[in-house]
């Protein structure tokens, strides 16, 4: 009887090898790309404080108005077209993308209802900390 094939152990060894690589290349993948949370911010009379909505370590609010493009959100913000892309907000009407930087750098990124909060801003925006305060309209 013919015997069946048998690779060497050490080519098992780096096939088995290459499909942790592969595996564990495609969780940072799919980590890297993920959605913003959305963010639901309290309005008190007519009012809402982005400092006292977002506690944390923040000095600078970047408000992504529906339709920016990513290269203008990349541009504002400081963060990578793919960033911005995943957030959806060029494509979408029903929500705001807030940019939360800390010296100049990504803190946290929170999609915001329209149907909830209107920000009286028309188109995208950077506020300082002491800034993000908003009367809506």
């Amino acid at each position: 009887m013919p015997s069946a094939y048998r690779p060497p152990a050490a080519m098992s060894l780096r096939v088995h090898t290459m499909k942790k690589v592969i595996l564990i290349l495609v969780i940072a993948l799919c980590s890297c790309s993920k959605k913003p949370e959305t963010l639901k911010i309290g309005v008190f009379n007519d009012e809402v404080d982005l400092s006292k909505a977002v506690s944390g370590e923040w000095d600078t609010a970047c408000i992504l108005t529906p339709y920016t493009s990513v290269e203008t959100g990349a541009q504002l913000t400081g963060l990578s077209q793919e960033e911005i892309a995943n957030t959806g907000i060029e494509v979408s009407d029903s929500f705001n993308t807030i940019v939360f930087l800390h010296q100049g750098e990504k803190f946290v990124i929170y999609n915001v209802s329209r149907i909830k909060v209107k920000f009286p801003v028309t188109k995208a925006t950077c506020f300082a900390k002491n800034e993000a305060k908003f009367k809506i309209v």
